[in-house]
């Protein structure tokens, strides 16, 4: 019987370009060199739409094995609206050699890891040929230690559209090859390169090119999410369980998505995912509305949570100490609070539409620290100057296995109450 080999795609790659998130290189820009391992951006895009749209054209790469030819066939539109056409086609091949190399370059850097212990000494592969440059050509052959520091800042791809690799090796052919394994880190170094004849060339100083100085197989690997304001290690999060995991998300902590992920994710990140996870759940913030006039219409307490908004951008931006996600949660104690009968008789109760309206005014209000609590108020105008609605949130609170921010109270208060006191710092 007849065996037909089919290529099969990089399952460890796969799951890399999954875990990306898409995001306006101004934002990608202002992350930490580690967090941007973990991000995805096109430098001169700013349609969210159009970059959404190379992102999955690339994870189709990865998928199904597209020649760079049939993956400029898909996203022909974005080519042609940003005019990446004759001097400018350049950033077409940059954009599908630097992302694609990188994504198969993660996934080789995990498949390595599994053999080291047999294979514990990695050499660095250049091309070599007329396009390799000096730098990398004076890196080829070397051999260094899986875990020598060397990788955390060499680890290929060194620059846009580099085409280095990695090989690994076993102690026997380190040997039997007559190899040196380096023990000092050449970053930094004056290297002569030489030319496959054993040709000298000028000496390069080794550096890896900037905007490369991270190893992103390794970020990824174990990625440090304490780097990310709250909004962005949300989105990585939220990115991640729709890419990589089931949709059917009661039966989540059995899922063999979440076994994976306990191997990835620090203990915080596993507890940011489980809120996250608790949310989609829940119905997510769409569902705020319906939930909270059902509480009002039953007037009863069963201890149910549910998340209403994430708290804005600007709003974290001018925060001193991040709070681990934006998620907000309110339960239906706090709703039932917010228009008793004891506050409307002093009228400081919200109203049914009031309630109903808080995910809206996320994006509306005015914003305060609350230096003595410590939390956080929204707050937006009533019905005059005089009177605004108040809402108190406290953060990094507890939300099942996982912890979010909880609204603990809210009310109508006298403007000049909150804008006398010297203990409430706008935001």
């Amino acid at each position: 019987m007849a065996v037909k080999a089919i290529a099969l795609p990089m399952r460890e790659a796969q799951d890399y370009w999954k875990a990306k998130v898409p995001m306006p290189s101004r934002e990608f820009y202002d992350l930490a060199e580690a967090a941007r391992a973990n991000a995805f951006s096109v430098s001169g895009v700013s349609s969210m739409d159009m970059f959404l749209d190379i992102h999955r054209s690339l994870a189709k790469v990865l998928d199904e094995g597209l020649s760079f030819n049939s993956w400029k066939a898909e996203i022909a539109d974005v080519i042609k609206a940003k005019g990446w056409t004759g001097e400018s086609a350049w950033r077409v091949d940059n954009i599908f050699r630097t992302n694609i190399q990188t994504a198969y370059n993660v996934g080789r850097w995990s498949q390595m890891q599994r053999v080291k212990s047999l294979r514990p000494y990695w050499q660095y592969d250049a091309i070599n040929d007329g396009r390799t440059r000096p730098t990398h050509r004076a890196l080829d052959g070397m051999v260094f230690e899986a875990d020598a520091p060397f990788w955390d800042t060499f680890y290929p791809p060194n620059g846009f559209r580099c085409r280095c690799g990695v090989n690994t090796l076993s102690a026997r052919q380190v040997e039997a090859r007559g190899l040196k394994v380096e023990k000092e880190n050449p970053y930094g170094k004056l290297i002569e390169p030489r030319l496959p004849d054993g040709t000298k060339l000028p000496a390069v100083l080794l550096m890896p090119d900037r905007g490369f100085e991270a190893n992103a197989a390794k970020e990824h690997y174990k990625p440090d999410l304490s780097l990310y304001p709250a909004n962005y290690k949300q989105a990585f999060l939220d990115k991640l369980l729709e890419r990589s995991c089931p949709d059917d998300w009661a039966d989540f902590a059995q899922s063999p998505c979440w076994m994976r992920l306990k191997k990835h994710l620090g203990q915080d990140s596993l507890e940011e995912l489980e809120a996250l996870v608790w949310a989609k759940k829940e119905g997510g913030i769409e569902g705020y509305k319906d939930w909270a006039e059902s509480v009002l219409r039953s007037r009863q307490e069963r201890g149910e949570l549910y998340p209403v908004g994430n708290l804005p951008p600007r709003v974290l931006a001018k925060l001193e100490k991040q709070p681990r996600l934006s998620l907000v949660t309110i339960d239906d104690r706090a709703i039932l609070h917010m228009s008793a009968e004891a506050k409307r008789i002093r009228g400081t109760a919200l109203s049914a539409e009031e309630i109903a309206s808080i995910p809206e005014k996320f994006g509306e209000g005015a914003w305060y620290l609350d230096k003595e609590d410590p939390a956080i108020l929204m707050t937006w105008v009533r019905l005059e100057e005089e009177h605004w609605c108040k809402v108190v949130i406290r953060l990094d609170r507890t939300v099942g296995k996982g912890v979010a921010n909880r609204i603990v109270t809210t009310g109508v208060v006298q403007a000049k109450n909150i804008l006398k006191d010297s203990r409430y710092v706008k935001l």
